[in-house]
Protein backbone atom coordinates (compact mmCIF):
# COMPACT_ATOMS: atom_id res chain seq x y z
CA UNK A 1 0.00 0.00 0.00
CA UNK A 2 2.21 2.38 0.90
CA UNK A 3 4.62 1.87 -2.39
CA UNK A 4 1.21 2.61 -4.10
CA UNK A 5 1.03 5.75 -2.40
CA UNK A 6 4.22 6.67 -3.14
CA UNK A 7 3.63 5.82 -7.19
CA UNK A 8 0.62 8.14 -6.96
CA UNK A 9 1.93 11.06 -5.64
CA UNK A 10 5.22 11.10 -7.27
CA UNK A 11 2.54 10.67 -10.42
CA UNK A 12 1.04 13.63 -9.53
CA UNK A 13 4.10 15.59 -8.64
CA UNK A 14 5.56 14.64 -12.34
CA UNK A 15 2.42 15.08 -14.23
CA UNK A 16 2.31 18.72 -12.45
CA UNK A 17 6.34 19.12 -13.76
CA UNK A 18 7.32 20.99 -11.19
CA UNK A 19 5.70 24.33 -12.87
CA UNK A 20 7.08 23.76 -16.28
CA UNK A 21 5.49 21.91 -18.94
CA UNK A 22 3.46 18.58 -17.80
CA UNK A 23 5.16 15.02 -18.20
CA UNK A 24 3.30 12.28 -20.26
CA UNK A 25 3.89 9.13 -17.64
CA UNK A 26 1.79 6.77 -18.63
CA UNK A 27 3.86 4.57 -20.47
CA UNK A 28 6.81 5.02 -17.81
CA UNK A 29 7.80 2.20 -15.75
CA UNK A 30 6.11 3.10 -11.64
CA UNK A 31 9.66 2.35 -10.34
CA UNK A 32 11.23 4.58 -12.34
CA UNK A 33 8.64 7.27 -12.03
CA UNK A 34 9.16 6.58 -7.97
CA UNK A 35 12.59 7.18 -8.08
CA UNK A 36 12.37 10.01 -10.61
CA UNK A 37 10.53 12.19 -8.82
CA UNK A 38 11.30 15.02 -7.76
CA UNK A 39 11.75 16.43 -4.11
CA UNK A 40 9.26 19.04 -3.02
CA UNK A 41 11.05 21.75 -0.30
CA UNK A 42 9.35 21.10 2.86
CA UNK A 43 8.31 25.67 2.83
CA UNK A 44 6.12 26.43 0.00
CA UNK A 45 8.06 28.88 -2.20
CA UNK A 46 11.69 27.77 -1.36
CA UNK A 47 14.11 25.74 -2.45
CA UNK A 48 15.67 24.41 -5.70
CA UNK A 49 13.32 22.09 -7.87
CA UNK A 50 14.91 19.58 -10.23
CA UNK A 51 13.24 20.67 -13.88
CA UNK A 52 11.20 18.65 -16.26
CA UNK A 53 14.74 18.16 -18.28
CA UNK A 54 15.96 16.67 -15.65
CA UNK A 55 13.15 14.19 -14.82
CA UNK A 56 13.00 13.28 -18.35
CA UNK A 57 17.05 12.48 -18.63
CA UNK A 58 16.41 10.21 -15.06
CA UNK A 59 13.86 8.44 -16.56
CA UNK A 60 15.31 7.21 -19.48
CA UNK A 61 18.46 6.23 -17.48
CA UNK A 62 16.28 4.30 -15.08
CA UNK A 63 14.31 2.53 -17.98
CA UNK A 64 17.34 1.80 -19.73
CA UNK A 65 19.18 0.07 -16.84
CA UNK A 66 16.33 -2.08 -16.07
CA UNK A 67 15.61 -2.97 -19.77
CA UNK A 68 14.72 -6.74 -20.11
CA UNK A 69 15.93 -7.56 -16.25
CA UNK A 70 13.77 -9.98 -13.90
CA UNK A 71 11.26 -7.97 -11.56
CA UNK A 72 13.66 -8.65 -8.98
CA UNK A 73 16.79 -6.90 -10.52
CA UNK A 74 15.30 -4.20 -11.39
CA UNK A 75 13.58 -3.24 -8.32
CA UNK A 76 17.10 -3.41 -7.00
CA UNK A 77 19.02 -1.43 -9.79
CA UNK A 78 16.36 1.56 -8.71
CA UNK A 79 15.88 1.14 -5.09
CA UNK A 80 17.64 4.30 -3.36
CA UNK A 81 17.64 6.06 -6.49
CA UNK A 82 16.85 9.48 -6.21
CA UNK A 83 16.53 13.24 -8.63
CA UNK A 84 18.96 15.41 -6.51
CA UNK A 85 20.63 18.91 -6.77
CA UNK A 86 23.60 17.42 -4.34
CA UNK A 87 25.77 14.59 -5.41
CA UNK A 88 23.95 12.68 -2.17
CA UNK A 89 20.54 11.32 -2.51
CA UNK A 90 20.17 12.53 1.60
CA UNK A 91 18.88 16.15 2.15
CA UNK A 92 21.80 17.88 3.53
CA UNK A 93 21.00 21.42 5.24
CA UNK A 94 23.09 23.62 7.14
CA UNK A 95 21.48 24.34 10.87
CA UNK A 96 20.89 27.94 11.47
CA UNK A 97 22.90 29.86 14.16
CA UNK A 98 20.95 30.91 16.78
CA UNK A 99 21.87 32.79 20.03
CA UNK A 100 19.39 34.12 22.60
CA UNK A 101 18.63 36.78 21.23
CA UNK A 102 18.07 35.51 17.38
CA UNK A 103 18.49 33.01 14.72
CA UNK A 104 20.32 33.37 11.31
CA UNK A 105 19.47 31.42 8.36
CA UNK A 106 21.17 31.62 5.22
CA UNK A 107 20.71 30.48 1.58
CA UNK A 108 21.91 31.47 -1.94
CA UNK A 109 20.41 35.30 -1.64
CA UNK A 110 22.46 35.82 1.67
CA UNK A 111 21.49 35.84 5.15
CA UNK A 112 18.26 36.99 7.04
CA UNK A 113 17.18 37.18 10.71
CA UNK A 114 14.43 35.80 12.71
CA UNK A 115 13.38 35.33 16.64
CA UNK A 116 13.81 32.20 18.14
CA UNK A 117 11.16 29.72 17.66
CA UNK A 118 9.10 32.01 15.45
CA UNK A 119 8.29 29.67 12.72
CA UNK A 120 6.54 32.17 10.50
CA UNK A 121 9.35 34.53 10.30
CA UNK A 122 11.27 31.95 10.03
CA UNK A 123 9.57 30.39 6.93
CA UNK A 124 9.58 34.30 5.18
CA UNK A 125 13.62 34.36 5.77
CA UNK A 126 13.79 31.22 3.89
CA UNK A 127 11.48 32.43 1.05
CA UNK A 128 13.74 35.50 1.01
CA UNK A 129 17.54 33.61 0.88
CA UNK A 130 15.76 30.77 -0.73
CA UNK A 131 13.31 31.31 -3.03
CA UNK A 132 11.81 28.74 -5.63
CA UNK A 133 13.37 27.90 -8.79
CA UNK A 134 14.17 25.16 -11.34
CA UNK A 135 17.39 24.06 -11.77
CA UNK A 136 19.00 20.69 -13.20
CA UNK A 137 19.46 17.85 -11.38
CA UNK A 138 21.59 14.59 -11.64
CA UNK A 139 19.89 11.02 -11.09
CA UNK A 140 22.00 8.60 -8.54
CA UNK A 141 21.44 5.25 -8.85
CA UNK A 142 22.94 2.20 -6.76
CA UNK A 143 25.81 0.50 -7.90
CA UNK A 144 24.85 -2.35 -10.60
CA UNK A 145 27.41 -4.29 -8.43
CA UNK A 146 25.22 -4.42 -5.53
CA UNK A 147 22.43 -6.08 -7.23
CA UNK A 148 24.73 -8.44 -9.19
CA UNK A 149 23.54 -11.52 -6.93
CA UNK A 150 19.65 -10.90 -8.12
CA UNK A 151 20.60 -10.01 -11.52
CA UNK A 152 23.04 -13.02 -12.41
CA UNK A 153 21.36 -16.07 -13.61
Amino acid sequence: MMRTSVVVMAFGLLACGGGGEALDLGDRDPRCVSACAPREPSIEGTGAVCDTESQVRCLDECEARIAGTMTTCASCLVEEACLTTSSRCEDVSEPDFCTNEGCTTQGPEGSCSYPPGDQAAYEDCRRQVDPRREVSCTAIFRPSAECAELCDG
